[in-house]
């Protein structure tokens, strides 16, 4: 049977909240209103650290079909945690300089001499001087 009204549904969060809105995104997406088709869920997350482990990102990514993690390529917390097996989930739109890139390979990052490493992923440092 058809529901009378189909409800479009955002969740979205920065930073400890992208994480929450990624928990709320896959348990809606699991729900019997998603099943039965009375509500569509998409989600965007800002800045959100990893969630889950590999198994939770492959059932996130089956389960909720709309889906963006918007990273700021300077911010450490999307970089974390990464030792104990969590995995990202949904395609990563990076931003840099005002423009969105789907990749990191095309901000052309290593122009710019900002290097880094945390934990085994290229993160850049940033210079206090910046703001100063």
């Amino acid at each position: 049977m058809e529901p009378p009204h189909r409800w479009q549904v955002y969740v979205t969060g920065y930073s400890l909240g992208g994480a929450l809105a990624t928990l709320l995104a896959l348990e809606l997406s699991s729900s019997k209103l998603a099943k039965c088709g009375a509500i569509s869920v998409t989600m965007y997350s800002f800045g959100s650290p990893r969630v889950g482990n590999r198994r939770f990102a492959e059932v996130y990514n089956e389960k909720v079909k709309d889906s963006r993690r918007i990273v700021n390529h300077r911010d450490i917390i999307p970089t974390v945690p990464r030792l104990t097996g969590y995995c990202h989930v949904a395609q990563p739109v990076y931003m840099a300089a005002g423009e969105l890139k789907d990749t990191l390979e095309s901000m052309e990052l290593w122009k710019d001499g900002y290097q880094g490493d945390v934990i085994g992923e290229y993160t850049p440092d940033v210079l206090v001087t910046e703001f100063a």
